[in-house]
């Protein structure tokens, strides 16, 4: 079995339904693209947010495809859509998940054991499947909540990992301990085990879980990106981006995948908030919830500049020695996107220092007009390079002849 990793973050994907009912392929076509350019590592379609329940086996086929087309290699896709009791039907959506041209297929637990009767049953239907899939398909796991959360036993999942059929569980057991002791489990083998769990998803990164697969990567999947990646390297603020994530996380419990849907029509990747597996008006039950979003909104786009802060400041030289309180030189700011982003900021600290009782800092200029004279320099030639960007792609040049361009430009 030649298998791609699954791991980092993997977003539980969205079905975006139209007026009618139907799947809004446009609109899911919009939403993959927005999953990539956050930052996403892989990933998991026709899933319970997906609301595969709900979804005919011919639409699960057609959603699977679908995905894998429009991702077209970028990152690994996984498919499920297996939501049969009878052994027979499983083996039919599993192939179908299987033709889909996904990099794993994927078998919920608690239909491998509709009855919740053990292992033995678990098993039994278990190697039942594995007799009759392909043999060179990488397959995962997902303790699914519905129609119940079925666990894997320490010795299921040592079962399956020493099978080396299998790449990645979806960790639904909510335990930190848990988490640590099937990571310890895995340990050097390239089966992943990927917590879908906000509560712990940053303790459960730094004990070794391989990244996070929950529902609100449906909304900052960078934030958990970066938490992966960086979080590490700069551990208080690590610690802020957690906490938040813990916070909007019980959002979920308002109507999810709907209110996940809202946001995405917010932003124009959807055009509808339809959802199968919610029929009810959630405005209604749940009173408030366009103000719970924008909090939650409000929320990822402070810790997105913060944490784009964090990396502004690590190409920059602070100078402050016997600058003033409030005063600092700062010198070319990293990239046009932070140079924007601290406009306000300068702003602020120029009217503030100007009104002080320090309206000169020791360089003997208001550091706020020389800050902001810099930055609106640095953005004025960042939208000339941008606009001779896309002149040229426009002409059809080559990437040299761009660069050399860009390069002449500034």
């Amino acid at each position: 079995m030649n298998a791609n990793k699954i791991e980092g973050i993997v977003p539980v994907m969205l079905t975006p339904f139209n007026e009618t009912g139907e799947i809004d392929f446009p609109g899911l076509e919009r939403l993959i693209e927005w999953y990539i350019a956050k930052g996403s590592d892989a990933l998991f379609a026709v899933c319970q947010s997906s609301e595969m329940q709900f979804l005919s086996l011919e639409e699960r086929g057609a959603l699977g495809q679908f995905v894998v087309r429009q991702v077209d290699g970028r990152i690994p896709v996984v498919v499920s859509g297996h939501i049969s009791d009878d052994p027979h039907g499983q083996l039919e959506e599993l192939t179908a998940a299987a033709e889909t041209g996904a990099d794993a297929v994927v078998l919920v637990t608690n239909h491998l054991d509709p009855k919740n009767r053990g292992t033995a049953t678990f098993m039994g239907n278990l190697q039942w499947l594995l007799d009759r899939l392909p043999k060179d398909m990488p397959l995962g796991l997902y303790e699914c909540p519905a129609p119940y959360r079925r666990l894997l036993s320490d010795d299921e999942l040592r079962f399956c990992i020493d099978s080396e059929r299998f790449v990645l569980l979806k960790d639904v057991s909510c335990d930190l301990a848990t988490v640590k002791r099937r990571v310890a489990m895995a340990a050097g083998t390239p089966f992943a085990i990927l917590n879908a769990n906000a509560a712990i998803a940053y303790d459960a990164m730094k004990a070794g879980s391989r990244g996070f697969n929950g529902v609100l990567a449906n909304i900052h999947p960078d934030l958990y990106k970066w938490l992966y990646t960086s979080g590490s390297q700069h551990p208080e603020l690590a610690e802020d981006v957690a906490t938040f994530l813990v916070l909007a996380g019980l959002s979920e419990a308002f109507g999810y995948p709907v209110i996940a849907k809202m946001y995405h029509q917010r932003i124009g990747t959807f055009a509808s908030i339809n959802s199968r597996a919610i029929t009810y008006d959630v405005r209604e039950r749940y009173w408030a919830l366009d103000a719970i979003l924008d909090k939650v909104i409000n929320g990822t786009e402070a810790m997105r500049a913060r944490v784009a802060g964090r990396h502004s400041r690590q190409g920059d030289q602070w100078h402050r020695g016997n600058a003033r309180p409030g005063c600092c030189t700062l010198e070319r700011p990293p990239s046009l996107k932070h140079a924007a982003l601290k406009v306000n900021k300068y702003a602020h600290l120029r009217n503030r220092c100007c009104k002080s009782q320090y309206p000169r800092c020791f360089h003997g200029t208001c550091i706020g007009d020389r800050l902001l004279t810099s930055l609106s320099v640095r953005l004025h030639y960042g939208m000339i390079a941008a606009n001779k960007g896309l002149e040229l792609l426009g002409r059809h040049r080559s990437g040299e002849e761009i660069a050399l361009n860009l390069i002449a430009t500034l």
